[in-house]
């Protein structure tokens, strides 16, 4: 399984907090019972979330590492009994033996906190299983316990770049698939709350990476603050508005999901995230056409903690382009074919400032190389014919230094009612060269 076999076409995938644990900072105690964290995860879908994220540890300040064995004991029933009601989940841990057990119990995805660090057989682990894994940043010399703030060398920005890419290195070298890759740059874990407005305030240079950003702002006590700035009641519980005016703008710029307790009102923020930037193509809860992907609009101008302005990279977007192909794994689809609908999304430089042609793609060009291989050989698995239609267009225009390809397959061979089925193929220039 791949990252793109979680992305939901056309908005940010929301992830629902359900913590087993008894001393979590905004919810510790209440879901400690399996039936009870059950019942609260099938409320959290209920009002909109898409994956579960299922923690057995808590991460507050001053909290104390639970032994691996009732971690285990905590995460796996509740695991277990969300994927046999066909519910996505994630295991949140930093323990390999947690992460291995969570996998057969039908996990989704691993969201270690500590991006794979604290423990020596994480990455192997990650590898092993073959699931999308979500790395975020902590620098922190004693994993457990978010208390304290890091010294991150005067550019909270930069050494969270740097880190996540490290990190990202040591999975790759472990065997980590590169598509089964998310980077979380770890907002409140030893941070300041100047550091998480920074690093906020750096999104669009994050979500230019070439790994999908998870952001994980929820009831962070830099949120609730606000409250207190003015003078008004502050908790936890409180900064669920200003969570989802996080959530709104993360959503807006692109970012592959948010990490959420309070999913309803979050839920509302992505999907008005979702019909603003598909615009006039917003059709009320159907399939827009225009759907975003890592990046903001291009051609913006941001300034960055960095010290400098930076132009943001340009995105070309080809949209709804039908195909007719012969792909599929039954031999009725190899033989009668079926519509496909493709998207593409190109990452290029800012030509749009110097109206320069030779710095951009030709949009005829870029329909061809999709519809010539969706229309050509027939391929058991249409991730394969995304991935092809990814690299060719990267080897084709030299100039692109990302793309994101999207197949839909309307008329797959489902015996139930559906909106759509699609998959995702994303390419870097770097990781190709590298």
């Amino acid at each position: 399984m791949a990252v793109s076999n979680l992305t939901v076409p056309g908005r940010t995938l929301v992830m629902g907090i359900v913590n087993v644990t008894e001393d979590s900072f905004s919810d510790g105690g209440r879901w400690i019972n399996v039936d009870d964290a059950i019942a609260h995860a099938r409320h959290l879908v209920a009002s909109g979330a898409d994956m579960i994220d299922v923690g057995g540890e808590s991460t507050r300040p001053g909290a104390v590492r639970v032994a691996a064995e009732e971690e285990e004991h905590r995460v796996v029933p509740v695991i277990k009994a969300l994927h046999e009601e066909g519910i996505k989940t994630s295991v949140d841990t930093m323990r390999a033996s947690v992460a291995t057990a969570a996998a057969e119990a039908g996990v989704d995805m691993i969201n270690d906190v500590s991006g794979g660090a604290a423990d020596p057989e994480m990455y192997h682990t990650m590898a092993a299983t073959g699931l999308p894994v979500c790395l975020m940043h902590w620098r922190t010399v004693q994993f457990g316990s978010a208390a304290g703030v890091a010294d991150h060398g005067g550019d909270v920005v930069r050494d969270v770049h740097e880190s996540l890419a490290k990190l990202a290195d040591n999975a790759l070298q472990a065997g980590v698939s590169h598509d089964n890759i998310v980077v979380d740059p770890g907002l409140g874990f030893a941070k300041s709350p100047q550091d998480n407005w920074a690093l906020l305030k750096a999104l669009p240079e994050f979500l230019q990476g070439e790994f999908p950003l998870l952001v994980g702002a929820s009831r962070k006590r830099f949120l609730a603050a606000i409250r207190e700035d003015r003078g008004a009641e502050s908790s936890p519980l409180l900064a669920d508005p200003a969570t989802a005016a996080v959530t709104a703008i993360s959503a807006q710029m692109g970012a592959w999901g948010v990490r959420v307790h309070e999913v309803d009102v979050s839920r509302d923020a992505v999907d008005v995230a979702a019909a603003w930037n598909a615009g006039a193509a917003y059709t009320g809860g159907e399939h827009a056409s225009g759907s975003y992907a890592n990046g903001a609009d291009g051609g913006t101008v941001v300034s960055t903690s960095l010290g400098r302005l930076k132009p943001m990279a340009d995105r070309i977007e080809l949209t709804g382009l039908e195909c007719f192909g012969y792909h599929g794994v039954f031999e009725e689809e190899k033989k009668t074919g079926q519509p496909f609908i493709v998207d593409v999304t190109c990452w290029l430089d800012t030509a749009g400032i110097e109206d320069d042609l030779s710095r951009t793609v030709n949009y005829a060009e870029l329909a061809d190389v999709a519809a010539n291989i969706v229309e050509g050989p027939s391929r058991d698995l249409i991730e394969t014919v995304a991935a092809e239609v990814a690299e060719t267009a990267m080897q084709r225009f030299e100039i692109l230094h990302a793309i994101e390809v999207t197949i839909h397959k309307p008329k797959a061979p489902i015996p139930r009612t559906f909106a759509d089925v699609a998959v995702v193929a994303r390419r870097s220039r770097k990781r190709m060269a590298g």
